[in-house]
């Protein structure tokens, strides 16, 4: 039964229309395309993602070049074998091309929505207008997304007595962003300026420990180290009420994807987050995809709370985003600035948020544009220059 299979797929090998011309043409057109594609994106932005289509592009034309080549040494009495080969180019030409359109359908979306979810419905203007309308029109009550509770007066005492060197101005900011009443809860924003990750350690611990003790969300995300180091020294902060404060919290790993490269020792990090009751999201390469991940982390904080408190109002939620600047190295400033310039007034319209941004020496001109979006801005390293 063997043979005369062999025998069919060799027979339509051979009526398929193939030649050596056509698959080095086809590939030399392919990496032309990609090659342009990437001058141009990269003129804008540093894509590494980007970058890794081009090397799989690259490969699979190597992979249909080395089967033409291997077709046309064949003698001519091998037309079996020799179409074969080049059918087998093709496919290699269609996988190469596939992952190319991939890659570009993901980078549109990123530079578009500055998101990287691309089948979720909401980032497509269709939707949103229909979701906007249904809104308009709905006459339900208040929703998690955009209806925050009151800010606890017992969590701004507990702020005022943390010990925090800049627990005055905060409390102040929080005054006056409640008395511009742009949401139902104020949102303020605090910029770190640190120059060791041990210091920031010291910072952000007791002002999580605040919002836990009020039943409150915390959210923190970095991109400096796993956050394993973070949620261990929390834990420890916290002692015999873990069990009472662990499903407040949501870990976003943004330092995997982009420095942990193939050390299995991340997985293993994450794994034992998980073993200590915390959910934890790994954000996809890019702004974009920590913008996403911090999106995903809201909506899963968001099933916890309506799972275990019953509630539809969303509670106060201290965000951390630790060492966002790091990425510099792997995209751009730009990205960066722009990472900043919507994540900064975007929280503060959603209200009920202390949203808390920890950087490491920063540039002067990141610096100034982190003060210019702070309601605070605490200069916390050793040696302070600034």
């Amino acid at each position: 039964m063997v043979a005369p299979s062999l025998a069919a797929a060799s027979s339509s090998a051979q009526n398929v229309d193939v030649s050596p011309v056509n698959v080095v043409t086809l590939a030399v057109g392919l990496l032309a395309f990609t090659i342009a594609l990437y001058a141009l994106v990269a003129r804008d932005q540093r894509s590494p993602y980007l970058t890794k289509s081009v090397y799989g592009t690259a490969l699979t034309i190597l992979v249909a070049v080395v089967l033409t080549i291997a077709a046309a040494l064949l003698p001519s009495s091998r037309q079996s074998a020799r179409a074969l080969l080049l059918v087998g180019s093709y496919i290699a030409l269609a996988a190469g091309s596939a992952s190319l359109l991939w890659s570009v359908v993901r980078l549109r979306n990123r530079r578009i929505n500055f998101r990287d979810d691309f089948f979720r419905l909401s980032n497509y203007g269709v939707y949103r207008v229909a979701a906007a309308a249904k809104r308009a029109l709905s006459k339900g009550g208040p929703t998690y997304q955009h209806d925050p509770e009151p800010w606890p007066p017992a969590l701004s005492t507990r702020l005022a007595a943390a010990n925090l060197p800049y627990a005055s101005e905060l409390l102040g900011a929080l005054q006056k962003a409640e008395a511009l009443g742009v949401s139902s809860s104020p949102t303020v924003t605090v910029v770190l300026e640190c120059d060791r990750i041990a210091v920031a350690s010291d910072q952000l611990v007791p002002l999580a420990q605040c919002f836990l003790a009020e039943g409150c969300l915390v959210q923190y995300m970095s991109c400096a180290r796993h956050p394993l180091f973070f949620v261990s020294q929390l834990k420890g902060s916290v002692g015999n009420d873990w069990a009472k404060v662990f499903p407040l919290i949501t870990a976003i790993d943004a330092y995997t994807p982009h420095f942990g490269f193939t050390d299995s020792i991340h997985g293993q990090a994450s794994a034992r987050i998980d073993e200590l009751g915390v959910e934890v999201i790994r954000s996809a390469p890019s702004y974009a995809g920590m913008h996403t991940a911090a999106a995903k982390a809201f909506n899963a904080a968001m099933k916890r709370s309506k799972k275990t408190r019953g509630i539809a109002l969303r509670p106060p939620t201290l965000v951390i985003y630790e060492g966002a600047r790091e990425l510099v190295d792997i995209e751009s400033e730009e990205q960066y600035r722009l990472f900043l310039r919507h994540v900064m007034p975007s929280e503060q319209l959603w209200g009920g948020m202390l949203t808390l941004f920890v950087e490491f020496n920063p540039s002067d001109e990141d610096a100034d544009i982190l003060r210019s979006y702070a309601d605070v801005y605490a200069n916390c390293t050793v040696n302070k220059t600034r």
